[in-house]
């Protein structure tokens, strides 16, 4: 297990001062504008810590003399703070305070309490001068505590918001006198990435601070179901009191699939044990997906002969997935723009996706259908230089996605008739989500020469969107049982073209050794920004076989290979596309099997797949 030293967050303010101790979750930090309140019929707001047993047996005998807290408005009114065992029940300590402030201000009870050693609930309620938006309570945006510790008051009732990605209320008790302890808290983990069996797991996490006295050296210990724990020694560290320890762990691993308990501990602190374990481990569920399960992404592209930004749009994808293109299913929709001779009916239908009340624009592109960003409007983005900053996000925020589904294909195709039957195979390893779900099978096509603005009249147009082969344009429905597979059979029949719905009824011819059939599962919702794709993948039309692997499935040959004659560059063998830049990196043509480029003398970059080789024209 391999440790990466990380970066301690100190808190703003002290954690002692004179003859008083303050103690609570939270770091201190935080934005005044980013107000929180759990109340949405009525004006009046709270939050409340929960300190258990085991901490208050740490201060047993100590007084507590009041409270500090920051919010994010002055404008409150009936501002009561308050100590209590039960939040339903009459409080031990309170009192009736005023001077809030967006600044941390300390309020004293109208009498102190002694701690007895129960388990103490401590906060605040208020009303907003003005009800209208209100968020008076301030948090850190620190990793969530356990379920239990933090609680909110929302119309009337107070419950449980420790899982809400809040972090810490920006609250803490006074404690009367010095107290010399140390004791921290481990911030429960979420595994939510792609994991395999056999493969590594990556862990991060926070430890918390709670005590009086700063951590200088922690013992880690991880385990994932049977496997044996693995410990890491931390040394050299200087966590304040009311500070966090951001960790990150890797080389974490177990051998066998399926959902597994990965617990965290930490059970030393400073060389010794901690005064209070009882919050020193927690247990997480991650689920391991078997070793040969393929995950791979649908890179959708809004494109149009007539749009000349595409061509740049192209090469931003090709450089966004470039050393790794087995791992996307891409599909070219010529909708978002103009209609042109590729335009399919289902194709301006996908332009849905846009989310922007008929708005589009092109090049443009999604992955997986997921929103690139917290908040984003659309699933859909791009334009030009957008496209080449925006797409990597997008990939990475799809990446840290599981899979939930595998999906595999099994094909047979007669290229006499142009029959074939292809089957697919939808196992459900992980429940995705309470949506209704779809599977969605396509049919593509590449190398096809064409005009293109700003690329020519010999452009080549790849991953071209030919039509459904289930019947829908949104899919057919399915349902994912864990455990369980869904299993479809699609005859087809590849015709000698395939017409435009639009542009006259433009018809192009079909090759089927350039044509892929697509299948994608996802998430079916009213709403664009909840049509989430779990997996895809694709295998060739004359691929006859199954999708085993990722090559076979791309119905990718063996490397491609070029030559030269004077003035021209020429693809001999391969399947796909080839894109050649010249030295200053401009795209200056594409090529396919058996085409050849006039060119000025000099040397060029070409690109197929995951292949990159430079060539000198005379």
């Amino acid at each position: 297990m391999k440790f990466l030293s990380t970066l301690l967050l100190a808190a703003l303010l002290p954690l002692s001062a004179g003859a008083q101790t303050y103690l609570g979750y939270t770091t201190l930090q935080y934005e005044r504008n980013k107000g929180v309140g759990f109340s949405t019929s009525e004006a009046t707001h709270g939050v409340a810590i929960r300190l258990p047993e085991s901490k208050m047996q740490l201060l047993k005998g100590k007084r507590i003399t009041g409270l500090r807290a920051a919010f994010s408005t002055r404008k409150l009114s009936e501002l009561r703070i308050f100590a209590t065992h039960d939040l339903t029940a009459t409080p031990v300590a309170e009192a009736l305070v005023s001077g809030a402030s967006t600044s941390v201000v300390e309020f004293d009870f109208d009498q102190p309490i002694t701690i007895d050693g129960q388990p103490l609930f401590l906060g605040y309620k208020a009303t907003l001068s003005n009800a209208e938006g209100g968020k008076p309570c301030l948090f850190d945006e620190a990793a969530d505590l356990p379920t239990g510790y933090v609680w909110g008051y929302a119309d009337g009732a107070w419950v449980d918001v420790s899982n809400r990605g809040l972090g810490a209320p920006i609250l803490q008790f006074v404690v009367e006198g010095s107290a010399d302890f140390t004791d921290v808290l481990v911030k429960p983990v979420n595994v939510q990435g792609y994991c395999k069996a056999g493969s590594d797991i990556s862990l991060q996490g926070e430890i918390f601070n709670f005590g009086t006295t700063p951590i200088t050296s922690l013992t880690l210990q991880t385990a994932v179901g049977d496997a044996a724990a693995s410990q890491q020694e931390v040394t050299g560290l200087n966590v304040a009191p009311g500070a966090v320890h951001t960790y990150s762990l890797e080389g974490i691993n177990a051998s066998q699939p399926g959902a597994l308990d990965l617990r965290l501990e930490v059970p030393t602190v400073n060389g010794q044990t901690d005064a209070e374990p009882a919050d020193n481990a927690v247990t997480s569920q991650v689920f391991l997906y078997p070793a040969n399960v393929q995950k791979r992404l649908l890179l959708e592209n809004f494109t149009g002969q007539t749009c000349s930004n595409c061509p740049s749009g192209h090469e931003s994808i090709n450089t966004a997935i470039m050393g790794r293109t087995d791992d996307f299913v891409i599909v070219a929709h010529h909708a978002g723009y103009a209609p042109d001779l590729f335009t399919m009916a289902e194709d301006v239908e996908y332009t849905w996706l846009y989310n922007l009340g008929g708005s589009i624009y092109a090049p443009a592109v999604t992955i997986n259908r997921l929103p690139y960003t917290e908040g984003a409007s659309s699933v859909v983005f791009g334009n030009t230089t957008a496209l080449y900053v925006t797409l990597p996000q997008a990939i990475a925020t799809a990446d840290a996605r599981q899979p939930y589904v595998s999906v595999e294909m099994e094909n047979a195709f007669n290229e006499a008739d142009g029959t074939g039957t292809v089957t697919v195979y939808v196992h459900t390893f992980v429940s995705p989500s309470t949506l209704p779900h779809a599977l969605n099978v396509w049919l593509t096509q590449d190398g096809i020469v064409a005009n293109q603005a700003n690329g020519g009249t010999s452009y080549v147009h790849d991953h071209a969107f030919r039509g459904t082969l289930n019947g829908s344009t949104w899919g057919e429905s399915i349902e994912l049982i864990p455990g369980e597979t869904v299993t479809r059979t699609i005859d087809y029949t590849i015709p000698a073209s395939i017409t435009s719905s639009y542009a006259n009824n433009y018809a192009f011819a079909t090759d089927p050794s350039r044509m892929q059939i697509v299948a994608f599962v996802s998430d079916a919702s009213e709403s664009a920004l909840e049509c989430a794709v779990h997996n895809a993948n694709a295998i060739g039309v004359t691929t006859n076989g199954t999708t085993s692997g990722i090559s076979q499935a791309t119905g990718a040959a063996s490397a491609p290979q070029f030559s030269t004659t004077p003035g021209r560059l020429g693809m001999t063998q391969g399947l796909g596309t080839a894109q050649v830049f010249d030295a200053a990196g401009r795209r200056v043509g594409s090529l396919t099997q058996g085409a050849s480029l006039a060119l000025p003398a000099g040397v060029y970059v070409v690109r197929c797949g995951a292949h990159t080789a430079k060539w000198m024209v005379k």
